[in-house]
């Protein structure tokens, strides 16, 4: 739901290839929707044991 909500939002706003995009998840998913998520350049923020993972260390460049 998260990629179709983004992209929604993103299809309305100028300069949009160059807007980064994030989901903000309670765990560390599975490696299937990772794949997911960078084939959709949406960026990843999971909670971690101390704190957080993610974004902007996992950035995919388009």
């Amino acid at each position: 739901m998260a990629i179709g909500q983004l992209a929604d939002y993103r299809r309305h706003i100028p300069g949009r290839k160059e807007l980064r995009v994030a989901v903000l998840l309670p765990s560390e998913p599975t490696a299937d929707v990772k794949d997911l998520l960078g084939e959709e350049y949406v960026e990843l923020v999971y909670q971690a044991d101390h704190g957080f993972a993610g974004w902007p260390l996992a950035y995919n460049q388009p």
